[in-house]
């Protein structure tokens, strides 16, 4: 197989050597470059996604750091890993200015995956913060990836800033959790969303998606490393999709969103 893969939904590690996954010390990745290899060796060309560390909620230092660890991350391993920023919505002001720096001197054309639920705040997906990040996102055309399980704020985000894209992470692996994003994604023509996470292994489920919602809104993801990406490349291969559909979902959507080629 020689189709191009982007997975548009990874948590490179932090600059320090911390890697977000599950089993600390059992895994086999313990370095930056066990991270590629893996994502390689699955048939990954390239991938993006934000560093995640610690949300205290008062500081925006732990939120800096993990993006110059991105920074430090593409300088290590080049074109194959594409960057994108972290944000925290309840520091507003401060994220647009790192918004807006990383959009302006590092080329990044990615947000998130956001995870205010880390710092138990997912209510904060509507604060007065995140309008502010939303609005100059917006007028920067950069799309923002973001975990959410209160699906009733999404039509707030979505009406609110029409012209910004927004992709909804993770499918879930529950039929009736998944038909309610499946929705939202259809009902708005600017809502997206990534196949990371749990879902992707209910066989059938990216075809319905794709009959339900069409094939231009679903990006493929597998949130390494808390996730192995080879099952879903296997998963997206499996399902009953045309050569135009599969290279969409892999590739093809994803460029689109970010411009990149």
């Amino acid at each position: 197989m020689n189709e191009q893969i982007i997975d548009s939904h990874i948590h490179p590690p932090l600059a320090d050597g911390t890697i977000s996954t599950w089993f600390p010390g059992r895994a086999s990745v313990v370095s930056g470059e066990d991270f590629v290899t893996h994502l390689k060796q699955a048939g990954v060309k390239r991938a993006c996604g934000a560093c995640i560390g610690p949300m205290p909620g008062d500081s925006f230092a732990p939120i800096a750091e993990a993006n110059r660890s991105a920074l430090t991350f593409r300088d290590q391993f080049g074109d194959f890993y594409i960057p994108a920023v972290q944000l925290d919505l309840r520091l507003g002001q401060e994220s647009c200015g790192e918004l807006d720096h990383y959009y302006h001197n590092e080329g990044v054309r990615w947000i998130g995956e956001l995870v205010l639920y880390q710092a138990g705040g997912e209510d904060d997906y509507t604060s007065k913060g995140a309008f502010e990040v939303y609005a100059l996102a917006q007028q920067l055309g950069v799309p923002v990836n973001f975990h959410c399980n209160k699906l009733h704020l999404i039509p707030q985000m979505c009406e609110g800033f029409d012209r910004l894209n927004f992709v909804l992470a993770h499918p879930k692996s529950d039929k009736a959790q998944f038909l309610q994003r499946l929705e939202l994604v259809r009902k708005y023509p600017n809502l997206y969303m990534d196949l990371s996470g749990s879902g992707l292994q209910r066989y059938g489920l990216l075809r319905h998606a794709i009959d339900t919602a069409g094939e231009h809104k679903f990006l493929f993801g597998s949130d390494f490393p808390i996730c192995g990406a080879a099952g879903f490349v296997a998963d997206v291969r499996s399902e009953q999709l045309t050569a135009r559909q599969q290279e969409l979902v892999f590739a093809g959507n994803f460029k689109r969103l970010t411009g990149l080629g």
